[in-house]
């Protein structure tokens, strides 16, 4: 009886761990109302991701979405504009949502294999 006591309190705490940590990770639910602040946060979080990919974002080719292997400034030197920071590159996200909408397409139609590799600047054949 006294085993059986601990172990459960032990699995409660771990319990509780658990849902302290999901807590922590995720405070926030869909059913929160959104503040201007925490929206302005999450979007120039969002921002900096999506500049971050777009530096590796490519032409839509057949339906697939080339990305290079290496950042677009790697094989080629377009000028890089000097963007003040919280704001991000308009180049590289501009290369994002020429990308995001035939991706969404693709992934609402099915389809499979949406992404092409380039290497080193060379078309990798799929």
């Amino acid at each position: 009886m006294k085993t059986s006591i601990v172990r459960g309190v032990f699995l409660f705490a771990a319990g509780a761990l658990c849902a302290a940590v999901i807590a922590g990770v995720n405070p926030r639910t869909k059913d929160e109302p959104m503040t201007p602040k925490l929206f302005e946060q999450r979007a120039q979080h969002l921002l900096a991701e999506l500049a971050d990919l777009g530096r590796y974002a490519g032409p839509v080719k057949n339906g697939r979405w080339v990305i290079y292997q290496l950042p677009v400034d790697a094989c080629v030197t377009p000028p890089q504009p000097t963007v003040p920071p919280p704001g991000v590159n308009p180049v590289a996200l501009e290369a994002m949502q020429n990308g995001l909408g035939p991706y969404n397409a693709g992934l609402i139609a099915g389809r499979g294999d949406l992404i092409s590799l380039m290497e080193k600047c060379h078309p990798v054949d799929p």
